[in-house]
C-alpha cells in the first residue's frame, strides 16, 4: 500500500469515527463481521467439522460473543482458532462497545449539563445572566413569603419555577446557590441553561416567551463598564421585542445610567420596569450623609428581610375618607401615600396632603411588619382639619459639608449630582483613587460642573502607609468608603475597604473621623464589621431585594423611585422640638398627629442611646423622649 493511500485510509476512518457513537459502532461491527468471517474460514478449512460454511461462521461469531464455549472445542487447529477468536471477542465485542457506550452517556450527560436543550414551562420567573446580583435575587424570590404565594395565585402556579440563562453554567453556580439557600434549596425549583440573552434561539431556551417575569440583573464588580452593560440590555431587549407574542411577560431591568431609561423603555412592546442601580446607591449614600443612620431605614424598608416593608394594599371600602383619617385606622401599619391610576400607570404621591381624599381605584402604600398586619382596627373619630402646615416648621439652616471620599466606582458622578441637588447646602469635596485624576474628572464633567460646591481630585492609594494622613479624615464631616467595581471579586473589593476603615480607627480618638460610611458587596463581610462605629450600606442586597419584588409586585417599583431617587420625599430625623414635642412619654399615635400637623409622616424614633431606630413602633408603647432622640419622618422636600 502505497504512502499516500495509507494517509487518505486513516484520513477517512478518522472521519468516520468522529462522526459519533452510531458510527463508531458501525465500524466495531463491521470489525467483528470481518473477524467472523476469517474465524469461520479458517475453521472450516482447517479442522474439517463443518459441512457447511455457514455453521463454522456461526461457531466463530458463538466464540465470538461469548468465552463460554471455548472448552467444547476439539483439535489442535479448531482450539488454536477459537482461542484467537475468544480473546479479540474479549477486544473487539465488550471491549470497544463498552467503551464506545460509556464514552457516549458520558458525552450526553456532559451536553445535558451544559443546559443547552429548551426547556417547557410556563408562568416562570426567567433570569438572564449570571452576574454578582444573580444568586441574592434567586434567594429572594424562593424566600419571598406571602408576597411570592399572592404572585403565583396570580398566574395559577403551586410551586416556584426560576430558569437562568448563563453563558457557561457550571458546578460552582449550582453549589453557590445551594449553600445561600440552605434548607430551601430544592432542585427541582431552578433551572440551569447555557447561553448569551443577546441571540433569539438562546432565549429560547429559558422559554422566555412563556415567563410570567424576566429579570435582567445588575453587576457591582467586573470588566463590563456600565456603557457596555447598558447596551447589552438594549440589545437583550431587542431580542424580547422580537418574539411574536402579543403580550410579553414583565421584564425588570436594572440599569447603570438613568438617562438612557426612557429610550429603552419605548423599544420593548410589554411592561417594562428599569431600576436605576446606580441612582438609588447615590442617593441612599447622600441621604445617609444628611442624616446619619437613615440608611437602616432605607434598607429595611426595600430588603423586607426583616423588620418592616413596603406594601400596596387596596381598600374599596375606604374611597372617600381623607389621608389623614387613616393614621387611627390601622394600628399596625402606617400609611405613606397613595397609588392613583393615570392615564393607564399607577402614579405614586407618599406624603400627600392629610386632606387628600382617597378616589375609586385607589391603592394605599403601608410600612408594615407583614402583609397580613394591614387591618383596619376600630373606627377612629374623625381628625381635625389638620391638613399640611408647613408654616409652623422650623426653617432649616443653610449647611456646609465637608466629606472625603476614599476610592472610586463608576457611580460618583451621581454621587456628586445628588450631593450638589439640595440648594441649602454647600460642600467641598476631596476624591482619593488610584484612578488618574484627568479620568475622573472626564466622567464627572458629564453631568456638569458643580453648582454648590467644590470637587478635589487626588492620586493616591488610600491603604498605602501614610496617605491618609495627609488629609486629618477627623477635620471632614463625613468619610465615604467607596467599594471599587475594577476589582477581580467582591472579596478583593471589600477587603480593601474593610481595611481603610481599620485605617481611619487606628490613632487616637480625636483623629478619628465623626462619621464614616462605608460601601461593601459581599453581606458576608458584614461579620467582620460588627460593633464597628460606621455606617454600612450593602448595595448588592439591596438592589437585589429590590429588583426581585418589584418582578413580583411590578407596582413597587414607582414607590422604590420616588422614595429613593426623585427627590420629591426622603426619609429624615427630626428632633421632637420641631413638632411641639417636649421630652418625656409619648406614645406613637401622639406623635404621628404631631408630624402630620407639620405635614410629615412619622415612621419611628431614632434613639440616641443605642443609634436604633425602632420603626412603626407599638401604638400602646409609651415612648421616652430625650434630648438625643430624634423623630423618622417621611418628608417632602421643599428646598
Amino acid at each position: 500500500m502505497s504512502f499516500r493511500l495509507r494517509h487518505t485510509v486513516r484520513f477517512h476512518l478518522e472521519r468516520l469515527l468522529l462522526r459519533g457513537a452510531g458510527s463508531r459502532l458501525l465500524f466495531i461491527a463491521g470489525v467483528i463481521i470481518l473477524v467472523t468471517v476469517i474465524g469461520g474460514l479458517l475453521a472450516h478449512w482447517g479442522s474439517g467439522r463443518f459441512s457447511a460454511l455457514e455453521e463454522a461462521l456461526w461457531w466463530a461469531f458463538l466464540r465470538l460473543s461469548d468465552p463460554g464455549y471455548l472448552g467444547d472445542d476439539e483439535g489442535l487447529v479448531l482450539r488454536s482458532v477459537s482461542t484467537l477468536i475468544t480473546v479479540l471477542g474479549y477486544v473487539l465485542f465488550l471491549g470497544s462497545l463498552v467503551a464506545i457506550l460509556t464514552q457516549w452517556l458520558n458525552k450526553t450527560i456532559e451536553n445535558l449539563e451544559k443546559g443547552l436543550t429548551p426547556i417547557s414551562k410556563k408562568n416562570h420567573v426567567v433570569i438572564l445572566g449570571w452576574t454578582t446580583h444573580t444568586p441574592l435575587i434567586v434567594k429572594e424570590l424562593v424566600l419571598g413569603g406571602s408576597r411570592m404565594r399572592r404572585f403565583l395565585r396570580r398566574h395559577g402556579k403551586r410551586q416556584l419555577s426560576v430558569a437562568i440563562l448563563s453563558e457557561q453554567t457550571s458546578a460552582e453556580q449550582r453549589q453557590e446557590l445551594k449553600g445561600l439557600l440552605g434548607e430551601h434549596w430544592d432542585e427541582g425549583q431552578i433551572i440551569f441553561r447555557s447561553g448569551t440573552p443577546l441571540r433569539r434561539d438562546h432565549l429560547h431556551r429559558v422559554d422566555a416567551d412563556n415567563a410570567a417575569s424576566i429579570i435582567l440583573p445588575g453587576s457591582d464588580v467586573g470588566s463590563q463598564t456600565p456603557d457596555t452593560a447598558d447596551a447589552e440590555r438594549f440589545k437583550t431587549l431587542l431580542s424580547l421585542f422580537a418574539s411574536s407574542r402579543e403580550n410579553p411577560p414583565l421584564t425588570v431591568a436594572e440599569m447603570f445610567d438613568a438617562s438612557r431609561m426612557p429610550a429603552i423603555s419605548s423599544l420593548y412592546q410589554g411592561r417594562i420596569e428599569l431600576v436605576s442601580g446606580d441612582e438609588v446607591i447615590s442617593e441612599l449614600m447622600v441621604q445617609s450623609i444628611r442624616n446619619r443612620g437613615v440608611s437602616a431605614v432605607y434598607q429595611e424598608l426595600c430588603t423586607h428581610g426583616s423588620g418592616n416593608g413596603i406594601y400596596i394594599v387596596e381598600f374599596p371600602e375606604l374611597q372617600g375618607m381623607r389621608f389623614c383619617d387613616l393614621f387611627a385606622l390601622f394600628p399596625r401599619a402606617v400609611p405613606l401615600g397613595l397609588l392613583r391610576t393615570e392615564t393607564g400607570a399607577g402614579i405614586p404621591y407618599l406624603n400627600p396632603s392629610g386632606e387628600t381624599v382617597i378616589q375609586e381605584q385607589d391603592r394605599i402604600a403601608f410600612m408594615a411588619p407583614t402583609r397580613d398586619s394591614i387591618k383596619t382596627g376600630e373606627s377612629p373619630e374623625p381628625a381635625g382639619k389638620s391638613g399640611n402646615s408647613f408654616t409652623d416648621r422650623p426653617e432649616q439652616p443653610r449647611m456646609h459639608r465637608r466629606v472625603l471620599c476614599l476610592g472610586w466606582n463608576d457611580r460618583m458622578p451621581l454621587f456628586l449630582r445628588e450631593l450638589d441637588f439640595s440648594p441649602r447646602e454647600t460642600f467641598e469635596l476631596d476624591i482619593i483613587s488610584r484612578l488618574d485624576s484627568s479620568l475622573r474628572q472626564t466622567r464627572m464633567e458629564r453631568y456638569g460642573a458643580p453648582r454648590n460646591g467644590l470637587v478635589r481630585n487626588f492620586r493616591g492609594d488610600y491603604i498605602a502607609h501614610g496617605e491618609l494622613a495627609r488629609f486629618t479624615p477627623s477635620a471632614y464631616d463625613s468619610v465615604v468608603i467607596f467599594a471599587s467595581d475594577r476589582m477581580a471579586s467582591r472579596e478583593e473589593a471589600d477587603a480593601r475597604a474593610v481595611l481603610g476603615y481599620h485605617l481611619l480607627q487606628k490613632g487616637p480618638e480625636s483623629s478619628t473621623p465623626r462619621h464614616i460610611l462605608m460601601e461593601i458587596l459581599d453581606p458576608e463581610n458584614m461579620a467582620l464589621l460588627e460593633g464597628s462605629r460606621c455606617e454600612v450600606i450593602t448595595s448588592p442586597v439591596m438592589l437585589s431585594h429590590m429588583v426581585a419584588h418589584v418582578a413580583l409586585r411590578p407596582e413597587l417599583n414607582p414607590i422604590f423611585y420616588q422614595l429613593l431617587v426623585s427627590g420629591g420625599v426622603e426619609i429624615a430625623f427630626h428632633s421632637a422640638e420641631d413638632y411641639g414635642l417636649e421630652e418625656g412619654g409619648w406614645d406613637f399615635h401622639s406623635i404621628q398627629e404631631a408630624a402630620q400637623r407639620r405635614g410629615d409622616i412619622a415612621l419611628g424614633v431614632r434613639q440616641g442611646a443605642s443609634a436604633r431606630t425602632l420603626l412603626n413602633p407599638d401604638r400602646q408603647r409609651r415612648l421616652d423622649l430625650g434630648a438625643g432622640d430624634r423623630i423618622a419622618v417621611l418628608t417632602s422636600n421643599r428646598d
